[in-house]
């Protein structure tokens, strides 16, 4: 028996999803090719990200280098260098685009969570509630040879480090209440009494002492994106990551 009711053809509760991520770091090839054009002009930027957003994709992001890599003493030529810092880039983003996300790919193990939490939510602002953090971690020494504590972190303790990393993060995040700006000339005071909250964290990681400087966004707090490889990457995705892929 033939179906002509739309309304009678099964379809599967799912969605969809597409992102789009920016080649930079770790790619050999793109660059080479003429009509690709420039990986470093922010025209290049604007013209995917833009392409992206008619495309109804529903994120674009950007991926961290916190160091170009050398081989025997050179720059190695698989990186694209002189871009600029992937949260900067993305806050350019968000005057040109309006509803697709703009997603950080920012590491947990050589970035301080204040300062990180901070202009992730500078971003979420600038968005109107369009930005996201791709949570990653780093084990390799030559990445932190570039930072003054140095070294490298166990492939445990990097979770274990990005677990407390972003429970401080979304403690920033939270510290202010929906509604703590005065939504009046009249009020009496710029923020309701009470509404930001000092934020006091001693962990093994991290110690944290202070009140947080950025409201909160349009949805909230930066949405959470994880991919993991590993057991730990799965299970730390599955505590921590609003979206998984």
């Amino acid at each position: 028996m033939t179906r002509t009711d739309p309304l009678d053809v099964p379809r599967p509760h799912a969605q969809l999803h597409f992102g789009v991520f920016f080649q930079g770091v770790n790619h050999w090839t793109i660059w080479s090719a003429p009509e690709s054009g420039s990986q470093i002009d922010p025209a290049s930027f604007r013209r995917v990200a833009q392409t992206a957003e008619r495309g109804l994709f529903d994120a674009f992001f950007l991926g961290e280098g916190l160091r170009l890599r050398e081989v025997d003493g050179r720059i190695h030529d698989l990186d694209v260098a002189g871009r600029p810092d992937a949260i900067t880039q993305l806050a350019a983003l968000a005057a040109v685009t309006r509803r697709i996300g703009l997603v950080s790919t920012s590491n947990s193990t050589f970035n301080e969570p204040a300062d990180l939490a901070r202009r992730l939510s500078g971003l979420d602002l600038l968005s109107e509630g369009r930005a996201g953090w791709n949570v990653v971690t780093t084990d390799n020494a030559w990445t932190g040879a570039n930072f003054r504590r140095g070294g490298y972190l166990d492939h445990a303790d990097r979770y274990r480090r990005a677990e407390e990393f972003l429970a401080v993060a979304r403690a920033l995040w939270d510290g202010w209440e929906d509604g703590a700006v005065a939504g009046s000339a009249n009020a009496t005071a710029w923020s309701a009494p009470g509404t930001i909250h000092h934020v006091r964290h001693k962990g093994a990681q991290f110690d944290v002492d202070l009140a947080p400087t950025l409201p909160r966004s349009a949805q909230g707090h930066p949405v959470i994106f994880q991919a993991g490889d590993s057991g730990e990457g799965r299970d730390f995705a599955a505590r921590n990551a609003d979206v998984i892929f």
